[in-house]
């Protein structure tokens, strides 16, 4: 059996390098789609109604949407950047970008169809996408594939 050339092992390194760099927003987004999901899943099972409230439908219809779109939000900043092989900050920042122009984007759109319940969810994205972004910023140390 042979082993890999030094062009071989350059190869399949710089392929590594270039399926990441492609990767980032795919992951980023099947991340927030993932985590939103079954964060849905947990509010259906926690927001059953036995009687009817004032407590239970602030959960349902306010904080419930605002931390599923929170953590959505979250991963969607962090799990893009651990897909990127450098300049994770500068990454940090594109996606926080992104994720906000989309979010302000859905405001608006929500806001002229007069769609109170979505914006809970909608600040809920932008706390969740700030709060990676400024834990990114802060350590640079998220080389797991490395």
């Amino acid at each position: 059996m042979k082993t890999p050339t030094t062009a071989k092992k350059l190869l399949n390194k710089n392929l590594i390098l270039i399926t990441r760099w492609i990767g980032i927003l795919p992951v980023a987004i099947a991340s927030y789609f993932i985590v939103y999901a079954i964060m849905g899943i947990c509010e259906g099972f926690a927001t059953i109604d036995y009687d009817n409230n004032w407590w239970d439908n602030s959960l349902k219809y306010y904080l419930f949407p605002a931390i599923k779109g929170g953590v959505g939000a979250y991963c969607f900043v962090k799990l893009g950047v651990l897909c990127a092989p450098k300049y994770k900050k500068t990454i940090a920042l594109i996606l926080l970008i992104l994720a906000i122009l989309l979010t302000i984007g859905f405001i608006l759109i929500s806001f002229f169809l007069s769609h109170i319940k979505p914006m809970f969810e909608y600040v809920g994205n932008l706390v969740g996408c700030i709060i990676a972004y400024i834990q990114i910023k802060r350590h640079n140390n998220y080389e797991v594939f490395d």
